[in-house]
């Protein structure tokens, strides 16, 4: 802390940029019966200070975008459709946890594009976040699962039930891209 003129000059909250990259999965397997999803998990333990979204990208297996959102493009995250009313992730409030599901953003179906089914195998989302206060309480985890993909008489799908899930591999990378 400096002096000024015989006072103590505290230092502002700082914001912080940070970016996080995780592996993720979204596919159809087992003859269209079971997809492979990915939460995508917002942990913020600070107690004071919220945490902003500031952009969600995905590239598939090729290293090309398949998901692109957030402030920072212009472009509204997916709402959270898990929750009634759905729930819009950008912000994180002090000590919430918040999540968006690779479902909210394709659906039950593949990824779609040019690519095909397997170009969702291990997928990368790179998620660039800020927040004032303590950059190292704010944490991005993912948790890969498999669920039952259930045909309908119509020829359409619903979700079923988780049949596995795991935690998966995150970590934080330098400056935001």
């Amino acid at each position: 802390m400096a002096m000024v003129a015989g006072t103590i000059a505290v230092p502002p909250a700082w914001a912080e940029t940070g970016t996080t990259r995780c592996t993720v999965a979204h596919f159809v397997r087992d003859r269209g019966t079971q997809l492979r999803t990915t939460d995508i998990i917002f942990n913020n333990g600070d107690p004071r200070n919220a945490a902003t979204i500031d952009r969600l990208l995905i590239h598939n297996a090729f290293g090309e975008t398949v998901h692109d959102s957030g402030p920072a493009v212009g472009v509204a995250h997916p709402l959270n459709t898990s929750f009634d009313p759905p729930i819009d992730v950008t912000t994180v409030p002090p000590l919430a946890t918040l999540f968006l599901r690779t479902i909210h953003i394709w659906g039950i179906d593949p990824v779609p594009g040019k690519a095909g089914n397997q170009q969702g195998f291990v997928m990368s989302a790179t998620v660039v976040w800020s927040k004032d206060g303590d950059a190292d309480l704010f944490r991005v985890q993912v948790r890969p699962q498999f669920r039952e993909r259930i045909a309908l008489p119509d020829g359409s799908f619903r979700e079923g039930g988780e049949t596995s899930g795991e935690d998966s591999l995150c970590f934080r990378v330098g400056a935001a891209q």
